[in-house]
C-alpha cells in the first residue's frame, strides 16, 4: 500500500558515516494526567494542571499567543520541579483556542515518565486534510514540528510498506541526509534549539546509533521498532552502493485521504 492510501505516516530520517547510519530519533512525550502524580500541583497562581493551562486572549493574536506560550512555557517548569523524580521532563502541545472555556488559549501539558526514560521513535503524524496535499506532505510536515529538520519533499524515498498505528495504517518513509544538510543541522544548533522548547512532543532530539541489544528496549513503540526492523537491511545494502531507492516528490495523488482520517 502506498502512501496515498495510508492515514498517516512515519519518517525515517538517517546520516549515513563512514561507521553506518545514525538516526534522528527523539523520546516520546505523552499528555500529563492525573496518573503522573499532579493531582496536588497548584501553579504559582494557586491553579490546578488544568485549569493553569489556560490563558485569556486571542490565538489570531500573535501578542496573545506568545504570552500564552510563555506562560504555558513557564508552567512546564513548575511541573518539572514538582515532581522532578518521576517526570524528568514536561512541555506542551496542542495550543488552540479552548471549547470548554471560551475566549480563552489552551495547551495540553506533556510529559517524559520514568518508564520512557531512554526509549526513542521516530517521527510520525496524521494526515490533516487542512494542511497535507499528501502523506509526503505529512511527514515533512511532522518532522519539522517535531525535530525542527526540514526535508526536501523531492528526496522522501517511498518503501511501500505500512505499519498500523491502531487501525489506521501509516505509510512509511526514509529520508537520508546529505553531508550538506547534516553539517547545517549542527552548524545551526537545530537540535539543541528544539529541546530547549517547551512546545515539543519530542524530548532529547539527537542522533543515534542503535544500540545492537533488544529492540523492545530501546524503541519507545513498537511502530518505530517494526519500521526500523523492516528497512535497517535496505539501508545498508544502499550503503554497500547497492540499489537506487525511488524518491517519491510530489507526484502522490491524496483522493483517497480525504476520508480516511
Amino acid at each position: 500500500m502506498s502512501g496515498k492510501e495510508a492515514s498517516g505516516g512515519m519518517v525515517i530520517v538517517y546520516y549515513m558515516d563512514r561507521l553506518g547510519p545514525i538516526f534522528l530519533m527523539g523520546q516520546e512525550t505523552t499528555y500529563l494526567t492525573e496518573t503522573h502524580n499532579v493531582t496536588d500541583f497548584k501553579s504559582s497562581e494557586g491553579k490546578k494542571v488544568r485549569e493553569a493551562f489556560l490563558y485569556k486572549g486571542d490565538i489570531n493574536n500573535p501578542v496573545d499567543l506568545e504570552a500564552a506560550k510563555k506562560k504555558f512555557g513557564k508552567l512546564c517548569k513548575e511541573l518539572e520541579a514538582f515532581n522532578p523524580r518521576f517526570i524528568k521532563r514536561v512541555t506542551f502541545g496542542d495550543v488552540k483556542m479552548s471549547k470548554g472555556s471560551l475566549g480563552f488559549i489552551s495547551a495540553k501539558p506533556r510529559c517524559v515518565g520514568d518508564d520512557n526514560v531512554g526509549r526513542y521513535g521516530f517521527t510520525k503524524g496524521g494526515y490533516e486534510a487542512s494542511e497535507d496535499g499528501s502523506i509526503n506532505d505529512t511527514v515533512v510536515r511532522e518532522c519539522e514540528q517535531e525535530t525542527s529538520v526540514k526535508l526536501d519533499i523531492k528526496r522522501l524515498v517511498e518503501t511501500k510498506k505500512t505499519f498500523s498505528k491502531g487501525k489506521a495504517p501509516y505509510a512509511l518513509y526514509l529520508y537520508e541526509l546529505s553531508d550538506s544538510e547534516y553539517q547545517s543541522i549542527h552548524d545551526n544548533k537545530t537540535l539543541t534549539k528544539k529541546n530547549a522548547d517547551y512546545e515539543n512532543e519530542l524530548h532529547d532530539i539527537k542522533f543515534i546509533r542503535v544500540p545492537k541489544m533488544d529492540l523492545k528496549k530501546f524503541f519507545i513503540n513498537s511502530i518505530s521498532r517494526e519500521a526500523y526492523e523492516e528497512c535497517i537491511s535496505d539501508i545498508l545494502s544502499a550503503k554497500k552502493g547497492g540499489k537506487k531507492t525511488r524518491r517519491t516528490g510530489r507526484k502522490n495523488n491524496s483522493k483517497t485521504l480525504r476520508n480516511a482520517k
